[in-house]
């Protein structure tokens, strides 16, 4: 049942459950692209639990945490598994009143379905360790 707050914050209660449903799908659709490799589905399923109960934002929780959507690893599972824990901080913050962030997360979730859509073949990995990290380029 909604609360008297809610319903003052109802816009963004809408952005937010249409958001969570296309993060869902993406994610789906991701582990049908990484299925071959383990740790990348394991670590996938893990990150969908944390769309859940967005109001307790610990990075602590998500099974890989990046500041940034750049991986520190030379590595194409690496840098979509970045993209997505840094979407999840961003959608965490944009839960809990940050507006502002809806077109990062429009933005990284856009990046995430090309992913999904093309594989991971259709993908190169450019950038250098420092001072940003790796992160993925059509070919």
């Amino acid at each position: 049942m909604l609360k008297k707050n809610d319903l003052k914050n109802i816009d963004l209660l809408i952005a937010r459950k249409e958001i969570k449903v296309q993060f869902e799908k993406i994610l789906t659709d991701l582990r049908k692209t990484v299925e071959r490799n383990g740790y990348a589905v394991q670590t996938i399923e893990r990150f969908r639990g944390c769309l859940e109960n967005p109001e307790n934002s610990n990075v602590s929780r998500l099974p890989l945490y990046s500041p940034t959507s750049f991986s520190p690893k030379h590595n194409k599972i690496n840098c979509v598994l970045c993209v997505i824990g840094f979407t999840v901080s961003i959608y965490w913050d944009f839960c809990n009143g940050h507006k502002e962030l809806e077109t990062k997360i429009t933005k990284n979730l856009s990046k995430l379905e090309r992913i999904a859509e093309k594989g991971l073949g259709v993908f190169r990995i450019a950038g250098e360790k420092y001072p940003d990290g790796y992160y993925l380029v059509e070919k």
